[in-house]
């Protein structure tokens, strides 16, 4: 999904951190040509911000990236991309490899090097430039080469295919369970693990995509803001939501205190803000009648409402308990009034 994301807007993208989206070089440098001061000198850029709104440079699902960076988990999943090149050599072909590179892997050649687009891993190849290494099936014979699919259909998987493994000329059987993962040794060390960087990358991201929404808003761009506040959301359910963490360990103390208060957070967070807001926004946004939905406006004004409940009962208490039925003194006056102020 990274690689059709990147594809789709145009970005680059790189399979050692798939979740990073970048420009591309050339869209860089026809902006810094094109944003010039009157008197012809460069203006001061960030290459990165004059590509439309960094907003589209944040994966769409958070489950695209959040487990495999070592920055938001201790023990991150592996990732990559083994690709059955005898079951779908042909769609290779066509949409992601260069034929000169592809007959370079497929003929014994030990002097010939080859970079294939976009550093896709080909199972049966023998230059791998990818981070993660596919581990090829074992092989028997110097000339044991897998057969190619006789027609399209086979080369799609719409046949038998996809009922049972390919074959190779000697008999031996090749399943996708084959087409296995593991980490380089020359791999960089992992960083080292910190939760409340963690923590504050969450919330930046959160922050970029609310500010996506609001510009997309400034300019007339309802069904875009709508798009990435929603986008928003989806992140802030990460904290938010009552859900098994798994990989996701700086979640682990946050869960216990959600759990122990009915699945409402009980402190006045920049995070929690931020959720509440990108709800009014949200909730703002779908009465335009670019995107008229009263139900979904409705919807988000009501959950914004409930996240604000603890805050906006009293000055200087926060309700807490499963059920909300006793309360935490020495809350700042501040709370109160930011939350009543949010909640009018």
């Amino acid at each position: 999904r990274l690689k059709h994301q990147a594809d789709r807007l145009g970005l680059k993208w790189d399979n050692k951190t798939p979740w990073v989206m970048k420009p591309k070089a050339h869209v860089r440098s026809l902006e810094a040509a094109f944003f010039k001061d009157r008197d012809g000198s460069d203006v001061d850029l960030c290459s990165e911000n004059k590509y439309g709104s960094n907003a589209d440079l944040v994966p769409d699902f958070p489950g695209d990236w959040i487990p495999f960076d070592a920055e938001m988990t201790r023990d991150p999943l592996p990732f990559g991309m083994p690709f059955n090149d005898d079951v779908y050599q042909e769609f290779y072909l066509e949409r992601y490899a260069k034929n000169r590179q592809w007959c370079f892997i497929h003929q014994d050649t030990s002097t010939e090097t080859c970079t294939l687009s976009d550093d896709f891993v080909l199972s049966s190849g023998k230059t791998q430039t990818s981070p993660l290494a596919v581990d090829p099936p074992e092989q028997e014979g110097e000339n044991d080469t897998c057969s190619k699919p006789s027609s399209p259909e086979k080369a799609m998987g719409f046949e038998d295919e996809r009922k049972k493994p390919s074959t190779c000329r000697n008999g031996t059987a090749k399943s996708h369970q084959d087409y296995r993962i593991k980490a380089r040794p020359d791999a960089p060390p992992a960083l080292p693990y910190d939760t409340t960087k963690a923590w504050d990358l969450l919330y930046n991201t959160v922050v970029v995509l609310k500010e996506g929404g609001n510009a997309a808003l400034s300019v007339g761009a309802v069904s875009l803001a709508a798009c990435r506040y929603d986008k928003a959301i989806r992140y802030c359910a990460i904290a938010f939501l009552c859900f098994p963490e798994g990989q996701l360990s700086f979640l682990s103390s946050h869960q216990g205190a959600l759990a122990q208060n009915g699945g409402h957070e009980v402190r006045w967070t920049p995070l929690l803000k931020a959720l509440v807001t990108t709800r009014l926004n949200l909730s703002m946004t779908t009465l335009r009648p670019e995107a008229y939905s009263p139900p979904i406006a409705s919807d988000q004004a009501q959950l914004a409402l409930n996240e604000i409940k603890p805050f906006a009962t009293s000055k200087g208490k926060v309700l807490i308990g499963e059920m909300l039925d006793t309360s935490r003194d020495e809350e700042p006056e501040e709370t109160y009034i930011e939350a009543k102020e949010l909640q009018a």
